[in-house]
């Protein structure tokens, strides 16, 4: 991606409104209309971030005349799904929200979880810390738009600092540009005594999309073993 690229995305999610449209985006396609809905915004305004994040590449619109429809753009989505077999979908929801069972799974590969603190309530904050092997602690916090239990979680996602304070990507030797705010959504399906869960992670730059999902990944691994 280039440069030029880059700095679109990160200024088309620099903007609450444009995150928030981009989460209703994520249940499926709509028109401008509905989107319109939850925001006390003119038909027009709507519009206008829709100009901006189409221009960024995030999402797309129809050409019909009367409701142009709009669709997220997964390709600037991290995306990763797993299916743990003979957990049940109760047991996954309660490892993601209940503090004792995310510390035992949180962070990839050789990482730990020594805090994790969740008010699990629309509004309400997490404040998680990841620790390396070698020792450097990673907070990450956010805050819960949506909790609809087992099925589904919608949360934002920052650096922080250990008192919960968001903190540029910079804090942790990630660059300037890093944004400092982005959305993760998972969801969780009861398909025959599995649990299918699936995860995106919205605002992510590309450069770092593959780490990340690699990181997922791994803890996604340690996940299924601690439900064992």
């Amino acid at each position: 991606m280039s440069s030029d690229s880059l700095s679109a995305t990160f200024a088309a999610l620099a903007d609450p409104t444009r995150r928030a449209i981009l989460g209703r985006l994520i249940t499926g396609e709509t028109s401008v209309t509905k989107l319109a809905e939850p925001f006390q915004m003119s038909l027009p305004a709507i519009s206008k971030h829709l100009k901006v994040l189409e221009r960024a590449g995030l999402i797309a619109r129809g050409r019909e005349a009367q409701w142009r429809p709009s669709r997220l753009e997964v390709g600037r989505l991290k995306e990763v799904a797993d299916w743990l077999e003979d957990a049940p979908r109760e047991l996954v929801w309660q490892a993601w929200t209940d503090p004792k069972q995310l510390v035992k799974w949180w962070g990839p590969k050789n990482f730990t979880a020594p805090v994790a603190k969740i008010d699990l309530r629309v509004g309400g904050k997490y404040l998680y810390c990841m620790r390396s092997p070698e020792g450097q602690d990673y907070w990450s916090t956010g805050t819960y738009r949506e909790v609809v239990p087992p099925e589904r979680l919608v949360c934002t996602d920052s650096f922080a600092d250990a008192d919960g304070n968001v903190v540029p990507g910079s804090h942790y030797g990630l660059g300037e540009d890093f944004p400092l705010e982005m959305q993760v959504t998972i969801t969780f399906e009861d398909v025959a005594g599995k649990t299918k869960m699936t995860l995106q992670h919205v605002g992510l730059p590309e450069s770092m999309s593959d780490m990340t999902g690699t990181g997922w990944n791994e803890s996604f691994d340690k996940l299924a073993e601690s439900l064992k």
